[in-house]
């Protein structure tokens, strides 16, 4: 992942892990982004579908 998209905590924590990938959902308030929903797949598990995000 490219560095700054997520704490470095959050980084090592993606890496110890074994995430395989990341999908982060903004959290969005009068055009103010407030924050984000993260999920992740880890080690083999299969990444989120779109029946996972509903």
């Amino acid at each position: 992942m490219p560095p700054g998209i997520v704490p470095a905590v959050t980084e090592q924590w993606l890496r110890s892990a074994d995430a395989t990938s990341l999908t982060l959902y903004p959290l969005v308030a009068e055009d103010v982004v407030l924050g984000y929903a993260a999920t992740s797949a880890n080690g083999d598990s299969p990444a989120p579908g779109p029946a996972d995000t509903t």
